[in-house]
């Protein structure tokens, strides 16, 4: 109950409505007043690509369309991307219902005098090892009144984020290429609300520190992120990345035969899958993976040239050809006690 009386205060004690440019039109977002007096400005929900779903499902992300000239109203939170309803966002925000396709926004929040900038910019990528998760359960007040930008997008999960085939109709890695939309959306706005597009910092716990430390090593990356911070994950994770020798590419036959989608080719198998309603694959992501080898089922995959990930990490690693900046690892104390609730009796 006191945390709800503080959340209610927090959200009730918006002052003004400052409003911002950006390349799609302006925003209006809220001032809000923080329990120690210091005023931060949020923009929640801001769309960076456009809705994922019918052709667009499983493709990689398409740039937003301007909404402007009436300006985007961003005083509430966004729809979380298609998940178990019952998995991590559950156990921060129990009554949250709000899932669907197009879930692809970002919030951000500033401090409020924006024009004081350029401040750094820091972007948090969430965990739920890419099958769950939502930047509902981020909120960046506190960080941007420490004199900082903080955006936390959202990106595509499971079979939405992750299905590929092997004749490469789909690459896969659409949710990591979510991710390097939104970074794109800041690299080409940021500056409109007091934050250093040529200071930006990703980091993330669990799926996002994999993530974070994952665009330091992708070439798509390159010029849009310019330091990590990985908390309780890396890039070289056993589960970070799919390894070839479990054939991730192959899920897609186990989640076509469930769905009904079993029907012909690659593409024909696709096309299937593209038409039905979004709740019926995301009941049937569950996978048998190939024995002897670590089962994260839908997750990033190497995507060959060109794409996200080109190469193993370690490969990357190697060759010397990644971004070059600061990096910071650790592991968030008491972390595993999430599993004691799946675990322990």
């Amino acid at each position: 109950m006191k945390l709800f009386i503080i959340c209610t205060a927090l959200w009730a004690a918006a002052l003004a409505q400052p409003e911002v440019d950006t390349e799609y039109g302006p925003v209006i977002g809220q001032t809000i007043t923080l329990d120690d007096d210091t005023e931060v400005n949020s923009f929640k929900g801001i769309p960076f690509a456009k809705a994922p779903e019918g052709e667009l499902r499983f493709e990689p992300p398409e740039k937003a369309e301007s909404w402007g000239p009436e300006p985007f109203i961003a005083d509430s939170l966004g729809w979380a991307c298609p998940q178990s309803p019952a998995g991590v966002v559950w156990m921060t925000h129990p009554l949250w219902a709000f899932y669907r396709e197009d879930c692809l926004n970002l919030n951000i929040y500033t401090p409020v005098d924006m024009s004081a900038g350029p401040y750094p910019v820091m972007v948090w990528f969430h965990g739920g090892a890419y099958l769950g998760g939502a930047n509902i359960q981020y909120p960046g007040h506190f960080l941007a009144a420490k004199d900082v930008v903080v955006v936390v997008p959202n990106y595509r999960l499971g079979a939405f984020g992750f299905l590929a085939t092997p004749d490469g109709t789909l690459k896969g890695n659409a949710g990591m290429l979510d991710q390097v939309m939104a970074l794109q959306f800041i690299h080409d706005n940021i500056a409109e609300f007091g934050g250093d597009p040529d200071l930006v910092t990703v980091f993330g716990q669990s799926a996002g520190a994999g993530s974070a430390a994952m665009h330091m090593l992708s070439p798509l990356s390159e010029g849009l992120v310019h330091q990590a911070i990985c908390e309780s994950g890396a890039d070289n994770n056993i589960w970070t990345t799919n390894w070839p020798q479990s054939n991730p590419e192959e899920y897609v036959y186990q989640t076509a035969e469930k769905t009904g989608c079993d029907v012909g080719s690659d593409a024909e198998i696709v096309d299937c899958m593209k038409s039905l309603n979004w709740t019926v694959i995301r009941d049937n992501q569950d996978l048998t993976c190939t024995p002897g080898y670590f089962c994260q089922g839908y997750a990033p995959i190497v995507d060959g040239p060109g794409g996200f990930m080109p190469d193993y990490p370690d490969v990357i690693r190697e060759s010397g050809e990644f971004v070059h900046g600061p990096l910071m690892t650790g592991i968030c104390r008491d972390d595993g006690s999430l599993y004691t609730l799946a675990y322990v009796p």
